[in-house]
């Protein structure tokens, strides 16, 4: 079983169509037949630039992770 939770989300807009974007990610992993705990096996933070396409919705542009515990 596993959770992705993204938290702290922070957006700067650089301009009519495009933005920058910090996301932490904290991920839990619980094996069958582990007792199921609450420490992350992973916490990252994504460094994001989007872009909005010509239909009007935001995309990811590109996306850099910085490992902070753990490793993906």
């Amino acid at each position: 079983t596993t959770r992705h939770l993204l938290t702290n989300l922070r957006f700067v807009g650089e301009g009519p169509g495009a933005a920058r974007g910090w996301v932490s990610l904290v991920v839990y992993v619980a094996h069958e037949g582990e007792a199921k705990t609450s420490t992350p096996k992973i916490v990252a933070d994504y460094l994001d630039t989007y872009a909005r396409g010509a239909d009007g919705r935001w995309r990811i542009r590109t996306r850099h992770i910085h490992t902070v515990f753990g490793a993906l």
